[in-house]
């Protein structure tokens, strides 16, 4: 009965263990999903910038052109 007693504590300490180390995996793939999704904002935004700037729009400088009436 000790011994059974024993291996349960110790199989307990091992699932939380686990349990601790699969709760930190999860967070890191949370936090890699944002770092993620951020990026590919901020390559959208930079994306649209590259454009502006070939075509010479990008930057305080710029004036548009005036609407034809």
């Amino acid at each position: 009965m000790r011994r059974m007693q024993t291996n349960r504590i110790s199989l307990n300490k091992d699932l939380d263990v686990l349990k601790a180390k699969s709760r930190r995996a999860l967070h890191e793939v949370d936090m890699a999903n944002i770092d993620l999704r951020m990026a590919q904002g901020r390559r959208k935004i930079a994306s649209a910038q590259a454009e502006k700037a070939k075509q010479g729009t990008l930057g305080i400088d710029y004036i548009p052109p005036a609407p034809e009436l």
